[in-house]
């Protein structure tokens, strides 16, 4: 959106709320993606232990990590949605429209940044 900046007419303040939201859904997905590695790490290693013995897989286990996994990837795509909605508060309803044609032509597909 900040690349857009002039065609929408944002002013200063505006555009300083829009990076302080675009910073911490930053800060918030990189330390979403440290907790995703690590769990597929887990899930990988909790398979490799499996695989090496028959029988000794811990399903339970793997599905609980598995579950995990995907409950962090939502939570990366709610904080994304999240931020989206703030940034369209600043806006004015005027600044909306423009930005929602700009996102339908570009087809950027309504990501924010």
């Amino acid at each position: 959106i900040l690349d857009y900046k002039k065609e929408l007419g944002l002013s200063q303040d505006q555009e300083e709320r829009i990076k302080a939201y675009l910073f911490d859904l930053e800060r918030e997905l990189r330390e979403l993606k440290v907790k995703l590695a690590s769990v597929n790490s887990e899930i990988r290693q909790l398979l490799q232990q499996g695989a090496e013995k028959q029988g000794s897989l811990k399903l339970k286990e793997v599905e609980a990590k598995i579950r995990e996994s995907y409950q962090i990837r939502a939570n990366m795509a709610i904080a994304e949605i999240r931020t989206a909605e703030k940034i369209n508060a600043v806006l004015t309803p005027k600044q909306f429209e423009k930005w929602k044609k700009i996102v339908k032509e570009r087809g950027k597909g309504g990501k924010i940044r």
